[in-house]
């Protein structure tokens, strides 16, 4: 499969991260992600301007301009898609960039590494899932960083619990996000989405915009209780869009059907992503 690597097109088998990288030794890097929607790309300047805004949150300067990562985004797409034979598949892209060699534990850094992915992206089939909370919360998560033990420990309980995801609540006792997405709750015809300690998803933010024709909305404060008590629920992400919730911890969402508000929300997301 070809990447682009430190400033080069190659095979993944040509990579190489020396193990003294500050990525690899301490978890100093950042990432972003994005998919293709019909074999296209869609919201790639949202998540380049994330990915600039993380990076230099992070003290990780970006060899290139947007402009230039945009198009070197578009040129591994076409190299892919070359590669596959077909673009009927779709792809998830992933941009990666560490500390490199010159680390923050030698006085500076120059060097990072710096790696773009595009696999084909599995199809997603689960109409709706279950989640279940979990008191935890994320350092710095306005900052996508590829130190991710939070996730990792959000997700194993996910998994354990027989979930598809895991609900953060902060030491307040709010809901924050979920590992990979954000959540949004329906109560009497009012979205509501956490507001604070979150990632502002790119999805999320899309979300919000068609939804201002269907319905109130609220990004405020979310308790558990008000979580229990929801209409409907659902998650956002880039890769798998609008995903209804039906149970949290054991509990029934509304009826444990996927509410009518969601589908009509999920459908104008679709239809948007698809134009």
């Amino acid at each position: 499969m070809i990447v682009f690597f430190n400033g080069k097109f190659v095979d993944e088998n040509e990579v190489s991260i020396s193990m003294n990288d500050g990525g690899f030794l301490m978890g100093h890097g950042v990432y972003e992600a994005l998919r293709t929607f019909g074999g296209k790309l869609r919201f790639v300047d949202e998540h380049i301007d994330r990915l600039f805004a993380s990076a230099e949150s992070m003290g990780l300067p970006l060899p290139y301009s947007k402009n230039e990562l945009a198009d070197i985004t578009q040129e591994l797409v076409a190299k892919r898609y070359e590669e596959i034979g077909s673009n009927d598949k779709e792809l998830r892209i992933r941009y990666q960039i560490t500390s490199g060699l010159d680390s923050v534990r030698y006085g500076g850094i120059k060097n990072c590494t710096f790696i773009i992915t595009a696999f084909e992206l599995d199809k997603f089939t689960m109409k709706s899932v279950k989640v279940v909370t979990l008191d935890i919360e994320r350092v710095s998560p306005k900052v996508k960083t590829t130190a991710m033990i939070t996730n990792i420990l959000c997700k194993k309980f996910a998994y354990e619990n027989g979930a598809y995801e895991s609900l953060m609540i902060n030491h307040n006792g709010l809901v924050t996000e979920g590992t990979f997405s954000n959540i949004f709750l329906i109560k009497d015809g009012v979205l509501k989405t956490p507001k604070d300690d979150i990632l502002k998803g790119i999805t999320r933010s899309e979300i919000l915009k068609l939804a201002k024709d269907f319905m109130s909305i609220e990004e405020c404060e979310i308790s558990k209780d008000e979580l229990y008590l929801a209409d409907e629920i659902f998650l956002s992400s880039s890769t798998v869009g609008l995903l209804p919730v039906t149970h949290v911890d054991e509990r029934m969402v509304g009826d444990g059907e996927i509410g009518e508000s969601t589908l009509e929300l999920k459908k104008a997301y679709n239809d948007f992503v698809s134009k």
